[in-house]
């Protein structure tokens, strides 16, 4: 079954851990990594840490520093930078992203990835609503959750999320990402660059021409068949129970966005969004359709951010390409 450990480090050992490997987060790592092996003394884990070993040809996910496998369970740690995480059967780690530093960190990691996945969660999404939570998933199976709620514009000020998600060397695959940009717009300046729609792509590919209705998420994983049979049941279960708390036709409210700490059931809901869009488009995609989908994204986002009603409402599920 799935975990998600709320993990923090006693502060002076992860400081001490700082001064001895440098920055950009690596002290924070070798913590983690002190705990994992059940390790009291920091500075022997700092030198285990940079011993490659034998399982020098382990698992390393891009950009990051290497964290080995821990044979024994996580323990909890009193104090200092909270990270949440999953060893979730769609993602291979989920981390919440709620300080400015550690903000700073993620993105300059993630400007040398070749494309992410994407998604938003809020209340309400749009020019007027809420953004709460922003969902970055890599190849390798990490998935980042930024904390808006609690970092707001410094985010994408002081934490270059901004600087990110207007860069050209990434693509950003979205699935109708009319909506949020339009709150990243209007609320954040901030825009979508490089952005790759996966319902243009499933609506080209798949649709039927003369269907003027597009189709959601749900039905585009399910035509592409990217989620293993036995993951299935599971994935159901983490968006049955995610809706349950802010659906309002299932007796939630999308105010738990808000609320913190952030409900475990929400971060693993939030996680699943952005698991397989990046599958999607590796099974699916054609380089015919390429210059396609990339020129309509850009226009329906462009159509969204400066259209001078709110990106919201029943037209929204007609066909507009």
């Amino acid at each position: 079954s799935s975990k998600i450990g709320i993990r923090t480090a006693p502060a002076t050992s992860r400081a001490n851990c700082q001064n001895l490997v440098g920055s950009m987060g690596y002290g924070a790592d070798v913590a983690d990594f002190a705990t994992e092996q059940g390790i009291s003394d920091f500075n022997a884990a700092c030198e285990l840490y940079n011993d490659p070993g034998d399982d020098a040809g382990d698992y390393q996910p891009p950009t990051l520093p290497t964290r080995r496998p821990s044979p024994i369970p996580v323990r909890p740690r009193s104090s200092g930078r909270t990270r949440s995480r999953s060893r979730s059967r769609s993602s291979e780690y989920v981390e919440v992203v709620d300080t400015v530093q550690r903000c700073t960190e993620v993105t300059r990691a993630l400007s040398s990835e070749r494309e992410v996945a994407m998604d938003i969660e809020g209340i309400d999404l749009c020019r007027d609503g809420e953004v709460c939570i922003i969902q970055i998933g890599t190849s390798a199976g990490k998935v980042y959750l930024f904390d808006i709620v609690k970092l707001g514009q410094d985010a994408f000020n002081r934490g270059g999320l901004r600087t990110f998600l207007h860069s050209d060397r990434t693509m950003k695959v979205i699935y109708d990402g009319r909506s949020d940009s339009d709150a990243l717009w209007h609320q954040f300046q901030t825009n979508i660059v490089q952005a790759y729609d996966l319902q243009v792509l499933f609506m080209t590919a798949f649709g039927d021409p003369c269907d003027r209705y597009l189709k959601g998420l749900k039905k585009c994983l399910e035509v592409a068949n990217v989620i293993p049979p036995e993951k299935r049941a599971h994935m159901e279960q983490v968006k049955t129970n995610g809706l349950a708390l802010f659906a309002p036709e299932r007796g939630g409210s999308y105010d738990v966005w808000k609320a913190r700490p952030m409900d475990k059931r929400l971060i693993r809901y939030a996680a699943s969004d952005v698991s397989y869009l990046l599958s999607v488009r590796a099974k699916r995609h054609h380089h015919k359709d390429e210059e396609f989908v990339m020129r309509t994204t850009s226009t329906r986002i462009d159509q969204a951010v400066r259209h001078h009603t709110r990106s919201k409402g029943p037209q929204k599920k007609y066909r507009d390409f």
